[in-house]
Parts: C-alpha cells; sequence; structure tokens
C-alpha cells in the first residue's frame, strides 16, 4: 500500500501529469452534465407534445356544432383536424 502512494505522489509530482488529470476530470463532469441536460430535454419536449394533444382535441372539439351544420347545409365532410373538404 506504502508503495502505491509512493507511485501515485511521483506520477502527480509533474505538471503535465497533473494537467492531463484535470483535464479527464472536466471532460467526465462535462459530459455527465450534457447528458443530465439531454434527459431534462426529453422530459420537457414530453410533456410538450402531451400539453398539445391535449389541446387539439379540445380544438375539434369546439367546432364540433358548427361543423355539423356546415356539413348539413353544403352536403360536404368537414375534416378539421387537417382542414380537408371532402364532397
Amino acid at each position: 500500500m506504502r508503495r502505491l502512494i509512493e507511485e501515485v505522489g511521483s506520477f502527480f509530482a509533474s505538471g503535465i501529469n497533473r494537467l492531463l488529470v484535470s483535464v479527464i476530470g472536466i471532460g467526465i463532469v462535462l459530459v455527465g452534465l450534457n447528458l443530465y441536460t439531454i434527459s431534462e430535454i426529453n422530459i420537457a419536449k414530453t410533456e410538450t407534445l402531451e400539453a398539445v394533444k391535449k389541446a387539439e382535441k379540445k380544438v375539434d372539439f369546439r367546432y364540433f356544432n358548427l361543423t355539423n351544420s356546415l356539413q348539413d347545409i353544403h352536403k360536404v365532410k368537414l375534416e378539421t383536424h387537417h382542414g380537408r373538404i371532402e364532397k
């Protein structure tokens, strides 16, 4: 165990070795932060998509009565989700 401590001490005696270990440590921290940020973005993206889907359902329901009246008057089928008219 004592020999290991001496070897580690002699390794860190050189400035280049200390710099190398520091750069590797900073790289590991940056990669970890990047992975955390990506996971947070994916969570926010999922929540946003769920909110959009709920809003689409509300919009389709809100214009339901108006759509049925126009379909009866003009004898066409209106598809409000994509904005298409079918005869």
